[in-house]
C-alpha cells in the first residue's frame, strides 16, 4: 500500500545539525521530525518532538550533543527539545513569555540563531528573543541574561529581528559581536557578567567572528567586508582583500567562520561567495562562487555548513543538496539528504496516534492521498 506521506521526491534540510554516536543528527525544517543520517547515508526518522505541530516547518535553530542527550534550540519552536539517545524519550521545556524590546521587535518564528556548550552549560544567542538563556546541562535549569539589553539601548544601528548571529569562546568568555549595534561585548561564564570590549561610531555591525593571531575576525554584517578589531589597542582594521565579484545581496554577508586546518571558511548567507581565508598571510581565496546556482533568486545561499573529518559541508540552499569541499578547498561532491524506506511508515505511525494535531494538505501531506489511506484502512477491517 503506498503511504499517505509524499516524501519519495523530499529533500530534507536542516539549520543545525551535530555528530553524534555514530550518525549525524538534525531537526527537519520541512516538517517535525527529528532525524539521524547513519554511517551508510540513510536518514532515519528518530521522533517528532512532543508539544510542537507535526507539520510545522523551522522549528529548531541548531542542536548539540552533551552526555548521550540532543538539546535542540528554538527557532519557530514554543519548546527548548531535550532527546536522549538511549532511550528515545524527548523532554520539553518551555520558554518565558518574552518581554518587548523596542524597537527591535519579537518575532515569534525567529527567536535564536545558534548555541555553544561551554562546559557544563548550553548557551542559545537570541535572534528576537530578548535574551540569551544558559541551561544548566545537569540540572536543565534555565537562566535568562538580559544585562546587555541596557548596553544597546538607543544604539542599535539595524531595527529588524536580529540581535546576535555568531560567538567565539575564549577562555572562560564569549565574545559576542553585535548584530544591531556596533559594539563587541565579553560575557564572563565565571562572573555571569557582560562588558563592553569595542565600540564604535560608525553605523556598522556584525554577523560572523573566529578568532585570529592576536585579535578577532569579524565580518561587516551587511557588506560581508572583513575587519580585524585588535584587543590590545582596542582598535579595528580593514582585513585582505575581497575577491574581484564578490557582494552581499542583501541583510547579512555571511553566516558563520569555520576553521579547518590553517584556514577560516567564511559561510555565505547573502553574500555571493564561499571563501577561505588564510590567516599566516592574509590571502583570500574563492571558493565558490553561488551566483552560478542562484539565477534569479534573492535567497541566502548556504543554509548551514560544518566540519567533519578534515572536510567542509555546505548545504546550497539553492540546489537542496550538501556540496563537500576538501581541507583545502577543492570541490569533492554534491549529495542529497533522502529519506530512508521506512522514514514515511515510521512518522505516519506518530501522526495517526496523535489525536490532538491537526492537519494541513501541503506537498508532504497531500489530503487525496491521506483519504485514500484512510478508505483502505476501513475497507480491510
Amino acid at each position: 500500500m503506498e503511504h499517505y506521506l509524499e516524501l519519495s521526491d523530499c529533500k530534507l534540510t536542516f539549520d543545525g545539525c551535530c555528530q553524534a554516536e555514530a550518525g549525524v543528527w538534525f531537526a527537519a525544517n520541512e516538517f517535525n521530525a527529528l532525524c539521524c543520517v547513519d554511517e551508510d547515508g540513510k536518514t532515519h526518522y528518530m521522533g517528532s518532538i512532543p508539544d510542537e505541530d507535526i507539520f510545522g516547518r523551522y522549528l529548531y535553530a541548531d542542536i548539540q550533543y552533551f552526555h548521550g542527550k540532543l538539546y535542540l534550540t528554538p527557532l519557530g519552536a514554543e519548546h527548548i527539545a531535550v532527546y536522549c539517545i538511549e532511550t528515545g524519550e524527548f523532554q520539553t521545556i518551555p520558554l518565558n513569555k518574552p518581554s518587548s524590546f523596542a524597537p527591535n521587535p519579537y518575532v515569534a518564528w525567529l527567536k535564536f540563531i545558534k548555541s555553544v556548550i561551554v562546559g557544563e552549560s548550553l548557551y542559545m544567542l537570541p535572534r528576537s528573543y530578548p535574551a540569551i538563556i544558559e541551561m544548566d546541562l545537569i540540572t536543565h535549569q534555565l537562566t535568562y541574561h538580559t544585562q546587555w539589553l541596557s548596553y544597546i539601548q538607543g544604539k542599535t544601528v539595524n531595527r529588524d529581528a536580529l540581535f546576535w548571529s555568531d560567538c567565539v569562546v575564549k577562555s572562560n568568555r564569549l565574545i559576542l559581536p553585535s548584530a544591531i549595534a556596533n559594539m563587541v561585548f565579553s560575557f564572563d561564564i565565571i562572573t555571569k557578567n557582560f562588558s563592553l570590549i569595542y565600540s564604535g561610531n560608525q553605523p556598522t555591525c556584525y554577523s560572523s567572528i573566529s578568532e585570529i593571531q592576536d585579535g578577532i575576525l569579524l565580518s561587516e554584517r551587511n557588506s560581508g567586508r572583513l575587519k580585524l578589531l585588535d584587543l590590545l589597542q582596542n582598535r579595528l582594521m580593514p582585513y585582505g582583500k575581497m575577491p574581484e565579484g564578490f557582494k552581499t545581496e542583501q541583510l547579512i554577508g555571511f553566516l558563520d567562520f569555520l576553521q579547518m586546518g590553517d584556514s577560516i571558511f567564511a559561510i555565505p548567507l547573502w553574500a555571493n561567495m564561499l571563501l577561505r581565508i588564510i590567516p599566516t598571510d592574509g590571502e583570500i581565496l574563492l571558493i565558490k562562487n553561488y551566483d552560478e546556482d542562484r539565477g534569479e533568486s534573492k535567497d541566502i545561499a548556504v543554509r548551514r555548513a560544518w566540519v567533519y573529518n578534515r572536510k567542509l559541508y555546505c548545504m546550497n540552499n539553492f540546489t537542496g543538496e550538501i556540496d563537500v569541499f576538501q581541507q583545502n578547498g577543492v570541490f569533492e561532491k554534491s549529495f542529497a539528504v533522502t529519506v530512508s524506506e521506512n522514514f514515511a511508515r515510521n512518522m505516519g505511525k506518530n501522526i495517526v496516534h496523535n489525536k490532538m494535531q491537526m492537519f494541513a494538505e501541503s506537498n508532504i501531506f497531500p489530503l487525496k492521498g491521506y483519504l485514500s489511506y484512510i478508505l483502505k484502512k476501513v475497507q480491510s477491517f
